[in-house]
């Protein structure tokens, strides 16, 4: 007859897929797998890490350039973003229509915000970037305005100022909010001691 002794044995009890060869005893805690390395977040996660509102401006400030800023009732034509010049922004009489258009202005803001947005120790060049759009946006309303007031125009600043010059402010000032979300949001380093105690 077996005795008690023989049924206090170790159990039976299914593999243990982290103990393939079965050399953990019943008894021992479950064992742990070791935690990978951190990967390096990809360029979505580090966006979306930082602000959006940064990129949305940047991308709506650089679309506004192809968009209609000056309406045919105003220049004779339809003029995109890529057409204004920036002389008309000094003067409301420009020697010409043909030179350097205001792309050579906001496309650097452009660049600014971008580079503030992936370069963290130059977060501050987003908030610029913004800035300098918008006032750019500003710039070329005030010069349509004076235009309206020495020409005698009928229409009024709705009829000759497209849709591309209200995108570029709208742009501009929601790049400034994440601009300036991204300076007051610095995330806090703390420094693990290698000391016990």
């Amino acid at each position: 007859m077996l005795s008690a002794r023989r049924y206090c044995g170790p159990m039976s009890r299914p593999p243990d897929p982290h103990d393939p060869h079965g050399t953990a005893s019943f008894g021992d805690p479950p064992q742990t797998v070791a935690s990978a390395q951190p990967v390096a977040p990809s360029i979505a996660g580090r966006i979306g890490s930082l602000n959006r509102l940064v990129l949305v401006g940047a991308c709506g400030v650089f679309i506004s350039l192809f968009l209609e800023w000056g309406k045919a009732q105003f220049f004779g034509e339809s003029f995109a973003g890529t057409d204004i010049p920036i002389e008309l922004l000094n003067d409301t009489t420009p020697a010409s229509l043909d030179s350097t258009p205001i792309t050579y202005l906001l496309v650097p803001a452009v660049a600014a915000m971008l580079i503030g947005l992936f370069v963290k120790e130059m977060r501050w060049l987003s908030l610029v970037g913004a800035i300098g759009a918008t006032l750019v946006g500003g710039w070329y309303l005030k010069a349509v305005q004076a235009v309206i007031d020495e020409s005698g125009f009928s229409a009024g600043m709705t009829e000759l100022v497209g849709i591309g010059t209200w995108i570029c402010l709208a742009s501009g000032a929601i790049g400034m909010v994440g601009g300036t979300l991204m300076l007051r949001d610095r995330p806090n380093t703390t420094v693990a001691s290698d000391q016990p105690g």
